[in-house]
């Protein structure tokens, strides 16, 4: 079983994320999740969701994940990069509701 932690951050909804870890899911069998949902309104029956976690809680959820899924914020980079963890980003969007902008596409580039 592969073990995946999935980030959304504490202060927007980011539903497109969940919606795709979702189908990620139901696709392949063989893969676990924690979800930290913060304000997301999606909240999928196939992983496990936790709205918010203290720090060490997190980094706790972090460490033994196998695969991090994570919107593109400097902080979850940060730690996946000290913790040796692969991570699979997707910026937040403010045409979605998920921002107040779009800096998180240039974490991209």
């Amino acid at each position: 079983m592969t073990n995946l932690f999935l980030s959304v951050g504490s202060k927007f909804p980011m539903d497109r994320l969940l919606d795709l870890t979702k189908s990620f899911l139901e696709a392949n069998e063989n893969f676990n999740c924690v979800a930290q949902t913060g304000e997301s309104k999606h909240l999928p029956i196939n992983m496990h969701c936790i709205k918010w976690l203290t720090q060490e809680k997190f980094r706790h959820h972090y460490s033994k994940a196998d695969i991090i899924l994570s919107h593109a914020g400097m902080g979850n980079i940060l730690l996946a990069a000290e913790l040796e963890k692969p991570i699979v980003i997707m910026p937040r969007v403010a045409e979605y509701g998920e921002h107040v902008n779009n800096h998180q596409t240039g974490t991209l580039t």
